[in-house]
C-alpha cells in the first residue's frame, strides 16, 4: 500500500524533505516504565550507563528536548498515549490501575491501534496495560467480576478465584484495534503476576496461585500479595516479552505494522536477568535499577536485529519515550546515577522531572529515501506523548475518525 501525501515538517523539524511516494514504514512505539530524562548519556553526558542501541537511534534521528507524559504517574499515562486525550477524558481523572476495573477507555473512544488499522496496519502490543478490564465470572458470558485498586481481590474474599479465566478479558487490547496481544494487565508490581496473550491468560487457570508479599528466590520479588502463576519469575519478563515481539516480526510478511512495545523496565521490582542475548546485565551499573536499563537496551537491540533479518530496518520509525519521569531510588543516587539529573522533582511530582520524559524518533537504519530525519538533531519543540496519534495520522494520511484524539496536535510546519 503506497502513501500519496506530502509531508513537511514532522514534530517541529523532524522530516527535512517531502515524500511524495513511498511505501508504508513500520512504526514501533517503545514506552517505557519509570525512564527519566536524565537515565541514558542522550540526554544527560554524566550518565555512566552505556545504552548503545538507543545511543545510536538518537545520533541518527531526532531528539527532543522539551518531551512531556500527560501525567507524572503511569496509568493516566498509557490512556493518553493510546488515544491522544488528557487523562480526564477517560473514564477516572486518576487513570485505571486495578487489573478489573472498569476500563479506563470508554466505549467509543479510539485508539492508536484503531488507526494504524484504518491505515491498513497490522497491530500489535505488548507489556504493561494498566487500564483495567471486564473479566467474565464463572458461569456467565456477560457479567463481570468489578474490583477497584483499592481493595484487591485477596482482601475481598478471593475475588479472582470467581473469574472465568478460560474466557478472554473484555474491553482489552482486542477491542482497542489491535489483532496481537502479549501483556501483563498491571505490569510486573501488581496481580495477575501472568502473561495474556490475545486478552487471555496463558497459563492454566486450575494452576494460579497466592503469592505473599516479598522475595521468592533469587529472581523474584512480589510488590504486593497477589495471585499469578506458580513459575512467575520476574526477571523473565522483559525476555520474554522481547520474545514475542521478535516472533511477531518474523511473521509479519509484507503487510506493515505498528508494535506498541510498553516496556516493564524500569519499574520496581527491580529484578533484572543475570543475562540477557549473552550479555551480562545483573550487577553491571550502579544498581539493579538501572541494570533495568541495559535490560531495555537489549529489547531494542533484539527488535532492530529482528527488523535487519527482515530487510525492514531502514523502513521502521523508532519512537521511544516514557509513561513519566524517573524514581530517584537512595541506593541508585548515592552510587553517583539521578534518573532525573538538572530537574527539580521525581516521579509523581508536579515539578518538571515528574513528567519532561526522553522522547527520541529515527528510522532504525538510520535513513529512509524518502523520508529523511534531520540526523543528529535536536529540537525544543514542546510535543506531549499525546500527540502522538494525530502526528502518525499526519504522517500515515490517516482521517482522524470523529470523537478521538480531542487533545492531540500534530506538528506539520
Amino acid at each position: 500500500m503506497k502513501i500519496h501525501h506530502l509531508l513537511s515538517v514532522f514534530l517541529g523539524g523532524l522530516f527535512a524533505g517531502l515524500l511524495a511516494e513511498a511505501d508504508q514504514p513500520n512504526v514501533v512505539l517503545f514506552f517505557l516504565d519509570d525512564m527519566g530524562y536524565g537515565d541514558s548519556r542522550v540526554y544527560n553526558p554524566k550518565s555512566t550507563i552505556e545504552m548503545p542501541h538507543l545511543e545510536t537511534l538518537a545520533a541518527n534521528g531526532m531528539v527532543f528536548t522539551d518531551g512531556h507524559s500527560t501525567t507524572a504517574v503511569c496509568a493516566p499515562s498509557r490512556y493518553s498515549v493510546l488515544t491522544g486525550n488528557y487523562p480526564w477524558r477517560g473514564r477516572s481523572t486518576l487513570g485505571t490501575w486495578g487489573f478489573n476495573e472498569p476500563p479506563q477507555i470508554l466505549d467509543g473512544q479510539q485508539t492508536l491501534g484503531n488507526l494504524m488499522q484504518d491505515a491498513g496496519y497490522q497491530t500489535a502490543i505488548f507489556g504493561k496495560l494498566h487500564l483495567g478490564g471486564l473479566y467474565p465470572r464463572k458461569g456467565s458470558t456477560n457479567d463481570w467480576i468489578v474490583g477497584t485498586d483499592t481493595q484487591t481481590s485477596h482482601g475481598r474474599e478471593m475475588e479472582w478465584k470467581k473469574i472465568d479465566f478460560s474466557q478472554r478479558f473484555r474491553m482489552g487490547p482486542l477491542d482497542w484495534g489491535f489483532d496481537y496481544s502479549y501483556v501483563l494487565p498491571s505490569g510486573i508490581q501488581h496481580e495477575p503476576y501472568a502473561f495474556f496473550e490475545n486478552d487471555k491468560l496463558v497459563d492454566n487457570p486450575g494452576r494460579l496461585v497466592l503469592w505473599p508479599q516479598g522475595a521468592s528466590g533469587k529472581d523474584t520479588w512480589f510488590s504486593h500479595e497477589g495471585f499469578g502463576s506458580p513459575d512467575w519469575k520476574t526477571s523473565d519478563a522483559g525476555p520474554k516479552l522481547t520474545g514475542k515481539a521478535v516472533a511477531f516480526i518474523e511473521r509479519s510478511g509484507d503487510q506493515p505494522f505498528f508494535i506498541h512495545y510498553c516496556s516493564q523496565s524500569l519499574h520496581e521490582p527491580w529484578y533484572p536477568p543475570q543475562e540477557f542475548r549473552g550479555k551480562k546485565i545483573r550487577g553491571q551499573t550502579v544498581s539493579w535499577q538501572t541494570d533495568m536499563l541495559l535490560e531495555f537496551d537489549q529489547t531494542l537491540g533484539a527488535v532492530m536485529d529482528a527488523l535487519d533479518r527482515q530487510g525492514q530496518l531502514s523502513n521502521t520509525l523508532f519512537i521511544i519515550t516514557s509513561d513519566n519521569g524517573g524514581w530517584p531510588f537512595p541506593d541508585t543516587v548515592n552510587k553517583g546515577h539521578n534518573p532525573n539529573e538538572g530537574l527539580r522533582g521525581r516521579k509523581g511530582d508536579a515539578w518538571e522531572a515528574g513528567h519532561r520524559v526522553p522522547f527520541v524518533v529515527a528510522w532504525g537504519g538510520g535513513e529512509h529515501p524518502d523520508l529523511p530525519i534531520v540526523k543528529g538533531g535536536r529540537s525544543s519543540q514542546l510535543v506531549g506523548i499525546q500527540d502522538l496519534y494525530a502526528t502518525l495520522a499526519e504522517l500515515l494520511g490517516v482521517p482522524v475518525r470523529d470523537g478521538p484524539a480531542l487533545d492531540s496536535i500534530s506538528f506539520p510546519a
